[in-house]
């Protein structure tokens, strides 16, 4: 009797990272620039790079805690993005320049909001492979470089500043005036 043993190796990959209060407002995380927990963080799987066309599929949520960090864990191979829904309060606007690219850069925002302050985020799509992330020219199974920055918009106080369109300046920029509201 021949007898065979097999070991089958399953290699999960994941998705993760950083959702972080961006003070500069340069899109970059630095230090004293600290994360933020309690943060519902959603994992769609999609078949194309077209983000909401009906064939996103929710596969999981989590929620950010330890200082800003998530983690989606056990994802098989595909194509991927993250969606926050309802972006921090206080901090409600998708910050500096925003990656619409899986570039394998860590600590610069990959949050995109489309439709504008208070409104959802979504990150690029993500095609995870086995054995390349982070990016698409790593060597491991774990995309931990899709971060979120969020700034806070101010309320705008009782002086207004107001440009004059309509008189000539000689080519030069017409000064400002604060005008009371």
């Amino acid at each position: 009797q021949l007898i065979r043993s097999y070991t089958v190796v399953v290699k999960s990959l994941s998705i993760g990272n950083l959702v972080w209060q961006d003070l500069d407002q340069d899109g970059v995380k630095d230090a004293g620039e600290s994360g933020i927990d309690g943060v519902t963080l959603r994992l769609y799987q999609t078949s194309n790079t077209t983000i909401g066309d009906g064939d996103d599929v929710l596969r999981q949520t989590t929620t950010s805690s330890g200082g800003g960090a998530y983690s989606f864990s056990g994802v098989d191979a595909g194509m991927y993005y993250v969606k926050i829904n309802t972006p921090p309060s206080g901090v409600t606007f998708s910050s500096g320049p925003q990656v619409n690219a899986d570039n394998g850069t860590d600590n610069d925002n990959n949050g995109v909001q489309a439709g504008g302050n208070n409104t959802s985020v979504v990150s690029p799509v993500i095609t995870l492979t086995g054995g390349t992330e982070p990016g698409s020219s790593g060597s491991t199974n774990i995309e931990d470089t899709i971060d979120f920055a969020f700034r806070a918009v101010t309320t705008p106080g009782p002086n207004l500043l107001e440009f004059d369109m309509n008189v000539t300046s000689g080519g030069l920029p017409v000064p400002p005036s604060l005008k009371n509201s």
